[in-house]
């Protein structure tokens, strides 16, 4: 994991932290119902207070792809309290964060000559409908 950080820290600003997150490997759908309402497909997730969710059928020491999607996870704990984001709305700041989180992935990727990439769906997010934060 701290060879991930180290990338991490090659590809961005972020640095490697002095706590690790735990990482728990659980069966696709018990991911899928602690991030989703239904059915989501999700495979990883990063839950703050928590950990790092992967889903049994990943493999980060043997796959690139899946230890990409295991970076991008730890992009999000690194993402969590930092203030590079803060003086967006909630929405936007989800947004811009997983947006980062693919960019980086697919750096990574890129870094290992790995042909896949990641696509981040701009459509999970419509900002426009969240309230502004000066009228709450």
């Amino acid at each position: 994991m701290t060879s991930l950080f180290r990338v991490i820290e090659t590809l961005s600003n972020y640095r490697t932290p002095t706590t690790l997150p735990p990482i728990f490997h659980l069966p696709q759908a018990r991911i899928e119902a602690l991030v989703c309402d239904q059915p989501c497909n999700v495979t990883a997730a990063y839950l703050p207070k928590h950990g790092i969710y992967l889903s049994e059928n990943l493999d980060p020491a043997r796959d690139p792809v899946d230890r990409a999607a295991l970076l991008h996870e730890l992009v999000h704990y690194l993402q969590h309290g930092h203030p590079k984001f803060a003086g967006l709305s909630q929405c936007e700041r989800d947004r811009a964060e997983e947006q980062e989180a693919y960019d980086l992935q697919n750096a990574y990727l890129a870094m290992l000559h790995v042909d896949k990439r990641v696509e981040f769906f701009d459509g999970d997010f419509d900002c426009a409908k969240e309230e502004p934060a000066s009228a709450r």
